[in-house]
């Protein structure tokens, strides 16, 4: 296992490093063009609870899609260090949110917990085969199987295209994205 982790923490500090070099204009036009993919793709899934994420760092910014999807927006909250995240409803225009571990915004305590149908994903790589690498808490890994288990849930990952990698070190732990986007492609993945 030390190698696999020696691995990931190597590649994450490549992309990582990738991802902070891009400057603000390029990933501002790409978030851009993010969403608007993404708002075409999830409004042709006609799904009710669609789990964001508010952007951290230089992650891709797809905060501007909680105006489409008004009324149907979750955002992940960290319960424990080893446990799957939660999903909480949260307005833009109605709810300030709350800054919490590792830097993430998430609503407040009093907000509802709903059970997600899509997760949008970060990540700081990605490969063709629908492997992501995250930041190494393993908290979308454990939730996405959990969610698995109980019913269909749809997970795409968003990002740049800079953060694609040959190949992601994977254990059975880890869990593929149903599809990527980025600012120059939409990458589908087999269940195979």
């Amino acid at each position: 296992m030390p190698i696999l982790d020696n691995l990931k923490s190597e590649l994450r500090k490549i992309k990582l490093s990738e991802r902070n070099q891009l400057n603000c204009k390029y990933r501002k036009e790409a978030s851009e063009k993010v969403v608007n993919s993404l708002r075409e793709f999830l409004k042709s899934t006609k799904s009710e609870n669609i789990a964001l994420f508010y952007p951290i760092n230089s992650e891709i910014d797809i905060i501007d899609l909680s105006q489409t999807f008004k009324g149907n927006v979750l955002l992940p909250c960290v319960v424990d260090k080893d446990a799957p995240l939660v999903f909480k409803k949260w307005n833009l225009d109605e709810q300030a949110l709350e800054k919490k571990a590792f830097g993430v915004f998430e609503p407040n305590q009093n907000s509802d917990v709903m059970i997600p149908d899509v997760i949008i994903v970060p990540f700081l790589a990605f490969d063709g085969e629908g492997y992501r690498l995250g930041y190494g808490g393993g908290y979308y890994d454990r939730t996405i199987s959990g969610l698995r288990n109980e019913k269909d849930v749809l997970t795409i990952g968003v990002g740049f295209d800079v953060q694609k990698a040959l190949e992601i070190p994977h254990d059975v732990f880890d869990m593929r994205l149903d599809l990527v986007i980025t600012e120059a492609n939409i990458y589908k993945f087999d269940e195979s």
